[in-house]
């Protein structure tokens, strides 16, 4: 293990702890906007735990599936974000927050698009080789 997995992995660590006191606080009275801090502090932790693949010396299969699941959970934690800073600050919903949360993780959303379209790399005999896109 390098440095730099040490550090994903201890950020891991960090973000689950967050993630489980924010839960536990979000059960007290007052407290409910938590639930989405814990949610959000959640995608961080899985977030980081995906960064392991691109730090170790895997297989570039892995190193391209981690990447995509990282830019779903990136889109997830922008919502989880957006949904509680409209609660902590007691917003009412508009419609373009609506709409907002709802482009981040829509299958027609950029972010999404560039995960189908993410294309694959082979390194063979030490040159980087294009594979076909994956669908």
């Amino acid at each position: 293990m390098n440095i730099a997995s040490a550090i994903s992995l201890l950020s891991f660590a960090v973000a689950l702890y967050v993630a489980a006191l924010s839960r536990r606080f979000s059960h007290a009275p007052g407290w409910r906007d938590q639930r989405y801090f814990a949610l959000a502090a959640m995608m961080v932790a899985a977030y980081s735990a995906l960064n392991v693949p691109t730090t170790q010396a895997l297989s570039d299969r892995a190193v391209v599936l981690a990447s995509r699941a990282q830019a779903l959970l990136a889109a997830a934690h922008s919502v989880a974000w957006l949904r509680y800073s409209r609660v902590h600050l007691s917003l009412q919903p508009t419609r373009g927050s609506r709409g907002t949360a709802a482009c981040n993780v829509h299958p027609s959303s950029e972010s999404v698009q560039r995960l189908r379209t993410l294309p694959a790399r082979e390194i063979h005999r030490g040159r980087v080789r294009r594979q076909r896109r994956c669908r």
